[in-house]
């Protein structure tokens, strides 16, 4: 009981009432009194507790109150972490937050023979993944003796103001970087930020703390360059980093509940020598469940969604990674039976192309799959006894798909489109090309490693040239380009001005396609073509 007193206390004690409701709070207030408010204030909002089972039409005993769970201390399956605090847990359990950071990483998949599957389900060369980082923070836990903690509850014990109740359910993948993730989120808040949680006057006054903070760095990055040695540059770098999202003043109030699935079925043959893969890595959850006991429960995680209210699905470039898996559809449904709001992150390029996206891939939660059966069973028991069962299902995600795709579209300002190494294909890059003949603030396309691009993609991207005024710079190293592609972009710099780099390197063009190349761009002073 020892535990549950620390971690209750935290959870609602000293700085979390006051930040979510400016009331002032009194720390000289006993424990157990702490305690009784938080059970009485948890127990008079909509009660945590199982869902019926699959026959929604049974009799179902009354619900019961949070307190009177099977786990002595559920409240922690309240609590949520901000994007200062996911920094903050990488740096604590030594794992990368955004690639290249201050902290010494000492996460080292290699080590852990349990996550020998993901080199073969992904690969060597991305060895920080969402699974990687669940493993690290269940290793980092098991040894610093917080077997039956959270990361969530380990930092609320250590002040941290970045963990409190969660607001918003953030339904994602797992086989991605943490960094991409992050981005994905802010991505996410920049385009819904109407319908998300408002900031309170506290947490205004935190965003402002954030941003007095920022006048620091433009010394600290002078001190750290005159840095004489090591340890010195790491310390400074370090303090750089507890900076750095204090330019992003507008997210500190958000607080997310990760939910991810299991991985796709495709990627198991591992299993078969690691049996025990699955209950060790993927645990649903990053930071607020207990990476070390088994805390995961379906019925629980339905209620968690229809508590926090708010749900955001993570699409981004491929919709149907995210909407074949029966565990994020199970998200999706408890979102929709939990009259939650559903808002939906996606890729600008498929926000520009929802239609023909939805047109050539519908939403089919009934083809969503699971690695056990038993789980798909499970799942899709609970979608068919709701009323409209699937057909309902299918329509209320196609529509958060489309109404989300408009913020999305129209926050498209970046100077830069990265879509390096995604697998697009030449009608992906059609659509790029529609894009960019009507947009004035991305300079930089970069579009290299894309195979699949090929003559037809050039084509689409030639024509955009011919009208847009403001890209400057164009890579399509690695596309698949002949010289049918090479002509039509020759063509097009003709009369295009405001091209000063094109990259096409390691394509399929002839000495034909790269003449009529140097023939367009000779006498203009500056261009850096690559061939």
């Amino acid at each position: 009981m020892e535990t549950v007193v620390t971690t209750v206390s935290g959870l609602m004690g000293s700085c979390a009432a006051d930040f979510f409701s400016g009331t002032p709070t009194h720390a000289e207030e006993p424990s157990s009194a702490r305690i009784a408010k938080l059970r009485q204030d948890i127990n008079s909002r909509t009660p945590l507790t199982y869902l019926p089972p699959p026959d929604f039409n049974a009799t179902v005993a009354p619900p019961e109150k949070l307190a009177d769970l099977q786990h002595p201390d559920a409240e922690h399956l309240l609590l949520g972490i901000n994007l200062e605090g996911l920094r903050e847990a990488c740096e604590l359990v030594g794992f990368p937050f955004k690639g290249m950071d201050a902290w010494l990483i000492t996460y080292d998949r290699r080590g852990h023979p349990e996550m020998a599957w993901l080199d073969e389900a992904y690969r060597e060369s991305m060895p920080y993944l969402g699974y990687d980082f669940c493993c690290a923070v269940k290793a980092w836990l098991k040894a610093n003796g917080h077997e039956n903690e959270s990361i969530c509850q380990v930092l609320l014990k250590r002040g941290s103001k970045n963990v409190r109740p969660a607001n918003l359910f953030y339904s994602h993948m797992q086989g991605v970087f943490i960094w991409d993730t992050v981005k994905r989120m802010r991505e996410s808040i920049e385009a819904h930020k109407e319908k998300l949680p408002q900031a309170t006057e506290s947490a205004k006054a935190l965003a402002a703390e954030q941003r007095a903070r920022l006048s620091e760095l433009p010394a600290l990055m002078k001190e750290a360059s005159s840095a004489k040695d090591w340890e010195t540059y790491k310390k400074l770098e370090a303090k750089r980093d507890t900076l750095h999202d204090a330019m992003f003043p507008d997210e500190a109030h958000l607080f997310f509940w990760l939910g991810a699935p299991p991985p796709q079925p495709m990627s198991w043959p591992p299993l078969a020598r690691t049996p025990d893969a699955t209950r060790l890595c993927a645990a649903a959850d990053y930071t607020t469940l207990k990476q070390c006991v088994q805390d995961f429960d379906l019925s629980r995680v339905r209620q968690l969604i229809k508590e926090i209210g708010l749900t955001l699905a993570e699409l981004d470039l491929d919709p149907q990674a995210y909407l074949t898996r029966s565990f994020c559809i199970l998200e999706l449904l408890a979102t929709v039976q939990g009259e939650a709001t559903l808002l939906v992150q996606m890729h600008v390029l498929r926000a520009f192309d929802v239609a023909t996206e939805l047109a050539a891939n519908p939403v089919d939660a009934k083809a969503a799959q699971t690695r056990r059966e038993k789980d798909k069973a499970t799942i899709d028991s609970f979608v068919e006894a709701m009323p409209g069962g699937f057909e309902t299902l299918n329509a209320t995600i196609t529509e958060a798909i489309e109404k989300a795709a408009v913020p999305i579209a129209e926050q498209f300002s970046d100077s830069v489109l990265d879509l390096q190494n995604k697998g697009l294909t030449a009608h992906d890059v059609m659509v790029v090309a529609e894009i960019l003949k009507s947009n004035t603030s991305v300079t930089k396309v970069l579009l290299g490693g894309n195979k699949e691009i090929d003559d037809e993609g050039a084509k689409a991207l030639a024509e955009a040239l011919k009208v847009n005024a403001t890209v400057k710079d164009l890579y399509l190293n690695v596309c698949g380009i002949g010289d049918d592609g090479a002509a039509a972009l020759a063509e097009a710099l003709r009369s295009n001005t405001s091209l000063r780099e094109l990259e096409l390197r390691v394509n399929c063009t002839g000495e034909q396609g790269k003449q009529l190349l140097r023939n367009a761009v000779a006498g203009r002073q500056g261009f850096d073509l690559r061939l």
